[in-house]
């Protein structure tokens, strides 16, 4: 399955960039633990761990996202040479 991102070439690589990083975490985290794929079959504390390193990813993504933004306005408010 192929989804089409909208939005500048920048936009478009974070979102991949970002898909990858929140996959590779969920994998490491699954076999660093040994656990099922499916949190059903988690211990609570596995999933309080998942979820407070998640938390953590997503800040760091989130602040990511906002630095690519100014970076773009910053861009479309440079004059043109």
């Amino acid at each position: 399955m192929v989804v089409k991102i909208e939005g500048s070439k920048a936009y478009q690589e974070f979102v991949k960039e970002q898909s990858r990083a929140f996959s590779r975490h969920f994998f490491e985290f699954i076999w660093s633990r040994n656990l099922d794929i499916e949190d059903e079959f988690w211990s609570e504390q596995d999933k309080a761990d998942f979820n407070a390193e998640s938390d953590l990813l997503l800040a760091e993504w989130k602040r990511r996202e906002a630095e690519m933004w100014a970076a773009e306005e910053s861009d479309d408010r440079a004059p043109e040479s």
